[in-house]
């Protein structure tokens, strides 16, 4: 799989209510253990506007799991910046809404019947 380059990620994440815990953003907010779906952007270093999103996940506990996550140290390499954003939802939805965005954005890194990672 491909990796599906994007350069307006970020602001639509924005306007979907999503947050960030990336102290220089200005759309900060701290990782707390609320139930949220969230996702691993990744952001090309060579300009920083090619961005990509890697992986999509839920957690009942989004603090707990953000912290012990086993993919997030083989996603952040390879020249890029890896930002952690996070969208706060109500429990009983976890599921509903992050098939939502594994549909949206094809993260490489979400492997339920394919190989994990990118392909160039």
């Amino acid at each position: 799989m491909k990796k599906a380059l994007l350069s307006n990620v970020r602001p639509m994440l924005l306007k979907d209510g999503w947050r960030t815990p990336d102290t220089y953003s200005k759309d900060f907010e701290p990782i707390r253990g609320i139930p949220a779906v969230y996702l691993f952007l990744l952001v090309d270093q060579s300009d920083y506007l090619t961005e990509f999103v890697a992986y999509v996940g839920m957690s009942a506990n989004l603090k707990q799991r953000v912290q012990r996550h086993e993919t997030k140290p083989q996603i952040g390499k390879d020249g890029h910046w890896l930002m952690t954003w996070f969208k706060p939802t109500p429990e009983q939805s976890l599921r509903e809404i992050e098939a939502k965005y594994i549909k949206r954005f094809n993260p490489p890194w979400n492997i339920i019947g394919r190989t994990r990672g990118l392909v160039a």
